[in-house]
């Protein structure tokens, strides 16, 4: 509850802090969308009187705050268009790869943190711990060149852009989910849930490996804590087999943690996939915030920003709520 009290303050501030630095930012954002070119101040000043940017910072910042209220984020000064419809345009994009993602990031981490709580101090799991902090030191963008260059550019395995191919592009409208894989499963069209996995994988295999390594540690802590406890110290002593031991009683119970960490991998997900939507030209949030950042459009940052930070306190609420799930000890 007191979460959930908690996040209108929460986005309040980051909407002030966000709604202040891209006003302080250098430069003319008028100047920057039309390149840079001479304009005269007759035309400057009639624009900036249509957008309201000629208003008083604390007048622009009420407006903006009243139009969020009801569900207005603004106008692009770039598209015309209205950052909310932007938005909802973009983010099934980020939602596909961060699903796909997150479900690599699982396999990966949790496999991997098993396999080395279960054989501590041994070489596999020295070997498990060089490559978790490998990856997770690994800079998402040359990972991302990488796998372009080998599986896409030598191997030609994997296209190395975008959600599909052209043709698909034109003829498919994903316009049940917006998600090319679920749509494609529901209409039947077995090419095109194909062609979006195809192109999902390298996307999904490079932001989840990041993460992997992360995860690998903690799912390895916590379920080396798990296992010194004293009931699985009984369940040995019953004389159950090691593989029940682990998965039924140790892994349950370490669990929490990690499905803490994986929630909320998930849900920045969607704002720090900046560089890997960059790296492969993929039509999400990420990519779609980050040029928006360069054009200094104010609107599409500020809707950008605020969607981003409700979906994270929307998934970080819901992974409290399915802690009782995971352990009856906890109760709201």
């Amino acid at each position: 509850m007191t979460r959930l009290l908690l996040t209108p303050v929460t986005i309040l501030v980051l909407v002030t802090f966000v709604f202040v630095i891209v006003r302080v930012m250098p430069g003319d954002p008028l100047q920057a969308i039309l390149g840079g070119r001479s304009i005269p101040p007759e035309v400057l000043a009639r624009d900036r009187a249509l957008l309201g940017l000629d208003k008083p910072l604390y007048v622009q910042y009420l407006n903006y705050l009243w139009g969020i209220l009801h569900g207005n984020f603004g106008v692009s000064l770039i598209t015309t268009q209205s950052v909310t419809k932007d938005i909802l345009q973009k983010f099934p994009a980020t939602l596909e790869l961060a699903i796909f993602a997150t479900l690599v990031a699982g396999l990966i981490g949790l496999g991997s943190g098993v396999m080395a709580a279960r054989r501590v101090d041994r070489f596999a799991d020295h070997a498990i711990r060089f490559f978790n902090i490998g990856t997770f030191a690994t800079p998402i963008f040359w990972l991302g060149l990488m796998m372009q260059l080998v599986f896409g550019v030598w191997l030609h395995w994997f296209p190395v852009t975008g959600r599909l191919n052209i043709l698909n592009l034109i003829t498919f409208k994903a316009d049940i989910t917006g998600l090319y894989t679920v749509d494609g499963l529901v209409k039947g069209n077995w090419p095109i849930f194909i062609d979006a996995l195809r192109h999902l994988v390298l996307p999904s295999l490079t932001l989840g490996l990041i993460l992997s390594g992360f995860m690998g540690r903690v799912s390895r802590i916590n379920l080396m804590e798990a296992l010194d406890q004293d009931y699985t110290r009984t369940a040995r002593s019953k004389g159950l087999p090691e593989r029940t031991v682990v998965y039924k009683h140790a892994l349950r119970n370490a669990l929490i943690p990690i499905m803490t960490v994986l929630g909320l991998q998930f849900a920045i997900l969607l704002g720090g996939a900046v560089l890997t939507e960059s790296v492969f030209n993929w039509p999400g949030l990420g990519k779609y915030l980050l040029d928006e950042i360069q054009v200094r459009d104010y609107a599409p940052i500020q809707g950008t920003v605020i969607f981003i930070a409700l979906f994270i306190s929307t998934v970080s609420f819901l992974i409290d709520l399915m802690y009782s799930l995971v352990d009856p000890r906890v109760k709201y």
